[in-house]
């Protein structure tokens, strides 16, 4: 199979699916949202960031928590698979470093306490993000309410960020989500990209990887066919141009087209 990055002469695939940090894009959405959740974690406080699927929620939660001095706060990242209780208690205390306890009310203790000696006692503040948070069930949402309750203490003593997918918005409108939908001090809905930030995106990405800054490797018609194969979902660019570029290198041409967009679509089902 033939390597794209040889024959474009690029350093590295710019268009990989697990990023560095230097080389994601800060596009408007993604800074804006980068910016909502760090005056979260400030503020010890609890929000929610939802969005389509590939519209880069998971990503802006990644930079910026990457960028938090590692000695002044804990970082526990969860991604669930079936959302019950017992799935996201055990999940949860082994993030924080504790054994696995039969009892279910013994358990939600040992985490309390725990989140409660690593903000007191060794001066690091606990930030919990939950991944695909739409997963998980009303129960569990209910009990993820209860860890935030600490009874005769004015200060909040975990951040609580929840990522997943639009409906996870809907359901805290509930009434029996009421509680928690109250202590939301941050409620983002992830922006798709526009026209010219997809544009941006590609070029950024492209550059770093050692492209030629004054040429052009996509057609203008190939970046529109982009955009509009995309909708604006940055996991979608990401994907139609690296089997763009395949494309293109596989026909032995310099530049991407509309039809190695077009083949790359087909790859993809779009």
């Amino acid at each position: 199979m033939i390597r794209y990055e040889q024959h474009f002469g690029f350093k590295y695939p710019p268009f990989d699916s697990s990023p560095k940090a230097d080389q994601i894009y800060l596009g408007s959405g993604l800074t804006e949202a980068a910016s909502r959740i760090g005056h979260l974690v400030q503020r010890m406080g609890v929000g929610i960031l939802t969005g389509e699927p590939g519209s880069g929620k998971t990503t802006a939660c990644r930079r910026t928590v990457q960028a938090l001095p590692p000695r002044q706060y804990r970082i526990c990242y969860v991604s669930f698979s079936t959302g019950s209780v017992l799935d996201t208690r055990n999940t949860i205390a082994q993030t924080f470093g504790l054994p696995w306890r039969h009892r279910r009310a013994h358990a939600w203790e040992a985490i309390r306490e725990q989140i409660k000696q690593l903000s007191s006692e060794q001066r690091q503040a606990p930030v919990l993000i939950f991944d695909e948070a739409h997963l998980l069930r009303d129960d569990s949402l209910d009990q993820l309410r209860l860890l935030l309750n600490f009874e005769m203490d004015a200060t909040n003593r975990l951040a609580l960020i929840l990522v997943g997918l639009s409906e996870l918005d809907r359901r805290l409108t509930m009434a029996r989500h009421q509680s928690l939908a109250q202590r939301l001090i941050v409620r983002r809905q992830r922006a798709l990209l526009t026209a010219e930030e997809i544009e941006s995106c590609v070029t950024h990405r492209l550059t770093l990887a050692g492209a030629a800054k004054q040429s052009v490797l996509f057609l203008p018609p190939a970046m529109e066919a982009i955009r509009l194969g995309s909708k604006g979902i940055p996991r979608v660019v990401n994907h139609l141009a690296h089997f763009s570029l395949l494309a293109a290198a596989q026909q032995n041409s310099p530049q991407v087209t509309p039809e190695h967009v077009e083949l790359a679509a087909g790859e993809l089902n779009i």
